[in-house]
């Protein structure tokens, strides 16, 4: 491995060593949303205290509920649901954090934000016949809102080629599955490609693409989506790291994302990657995590202005894109100052991976404004630029996050 090279995978390793720590099963819980919540009882003391984190822990999972029943139905099964869900609404969360509290004019008042497991959710409505949407509630689009995509895949790697259509088609592997994670965090329904025949063509000349524009196109017209992505990647071994046991990948990927209304591109981007890991198969899916996160990051701004995010039933949607946060901490001092900004709705956690955070702001606030108040966001260490772009996207940078103690949590809090 040439010096230079070995100099890009040592600043690389010690971005991940400052990256949020991620657990395993994080990455495959799609289905929960943070929330952040007010409870308030009459009263000083420890049990007022508890009774307002219990009340704060109801309204979380009635938020939750919004995106999985309609008003309709929940109103026709209040009973059920009051006595079997929001009376017992912790059991419905996979974790929660106590933000602040404050005693004053004899009662007891506390923030919390407070993750809540819709797949835990869903089940017990099920059970109680309550009719439950088939999207994930919050963090995704539910059905019928946030305009339908389709993406057509193809990754090279050691292991040979996977492709998520055509006979035999699969789901693309770790790149089909951060690539799904991306396009519902732009608050776009993800239809599945799997078995679609399809022309396979070189598009318009790059051999890494998968199908021309015109195939894809066409396709995307006859399953009804207003987009289709088109993306290739091809990624290779890059021999071991330098001083540790891990072997590393590399990789290139080009993505075009094409109006299927008007049969034009919106928005291409080109981008690299890499990944490590003690395997050479885990580090090819780790390279081609990132490459799904540069090359969706690049694109997002142009197809939000495309197809607003409205991703929940609750309003529009300004997707705030969080780097460089290293703790919870910092998230919650960001989910704190939106959630007591004038205008806001709700807050949800759209998306969390290592090193990054997604946060979907229910607002019809325009994104300067949103970037405006989280400016002023005082964080527990550090500090963070905002800034609008686009028409519904605010992207945040934090430098300077350091781990705090003396917050509590449930013991399993963490970013999820």
């Amino acid at each position: 491995m040439s010096l230079r090279r070995a100099r890009a995978w040592a600043a690389l390793l010690a971005g991940v060593t400052l990256a949020i720590a991620v657990p395993a099963r994080a990455q495959e819980s799609s289905e929960r949303i943070a929330i952040e919540v007010r409870g308030e009882w009459a009263g000083t003391d420890q049990a007022a205290r508890g009774r307002a984190v219990d009340q704060a822990f109801a309204s979380a999972v009635e938020r939750g509920l919004r995106g999985l029943v309609g008003e309709k139905d929940r109103a026709q099964h209040r009973d059920a649901i009051d006595k079997a869900v929001v009376r017992r609404a912790r059991l419905f969360l996979a974790s929660y954090r106590v933000l602040s509290e404050s005693r004053d004019g004899g009662k007891t008042q506390v923030v919390v934000s407070a993750t809540v497991d819709l797949a835990k959710l869903r089940a017990t409505l099920t059970e109680l016949k309550v009719p439950v949407a088939a999207g994930r509630g919050g963090s995704a689009a539910p059905e019928g809102g946030g305009a339908a995509a389709l993406l057509l895949l193809k990754v090279t790697t050691p292991d040979g080629t996977v492709a998520n259509f055509g006979r035999g088609g699969g789901d693309g592997g770790a790149a089909g599955d951060a690539l799904a994670r991306e396009i519902q965090a732009m608050g776009l329904r993800l239809r599945s490609a799997s078995g679609e025949a399809i022309a396979v063509t070189t598009s318009e000349g790059d051999p890494l693409l998968p199908v021309g524009d015109e195939a894809a196109v066409e396709l995307a017209r006859r399953l009804g989506v207003a987009s289709v992505w088109v993306v290739g990647m091809d990624v290779r071994a890059d021999g071991p790291i330098r001083g540790t046991r891990l072997l590393g990948a590399a990789g290139r990927g080009k993505l075009r994302v094409l109006d299927v209304e008007r049969g034009q591109l919106i928005a291409e981007a080109e981008a690299g990657g890499a990944g490590f890991e003690r395997g050479l198969g885990q580090a090819a899916a780790a390279a081609a995590r990132d490459l799904s996160q540069h090359l969706a990051g690049a694109v997002a701004g142009k197809v939000d202005e495309r197809w607003s995010a409205a991703a929940s039933a609750g309003g529009p949607i300004v997707l705030v894109r969080v780097r460089g946060a290293h703790t919870w901490a910092s998230i919650g001092a960001l989910i704190h100052k939106l959630g007591g900004t004038s205008g806001v709705d709700a807050v949800h956690a759209r998306e969390v991976v290592r090193g990054r955070i997604a946060l979907g702001v229910e607002t019809r606030l325009a994104p300067a404004r949103v970037a405006s108040a989280l400016q002023q966001a005082r964080l527990p260490s550090g500090t963070l630029t905002a800034q609008a772009r686009g028409e519904r996207q605010v992207d945040v940078e934090i430098r300077g996050d350091t781990a705090i103690t003396g917050v509590e949590d449930s013991g399993d809090a963490g970013p999820e």
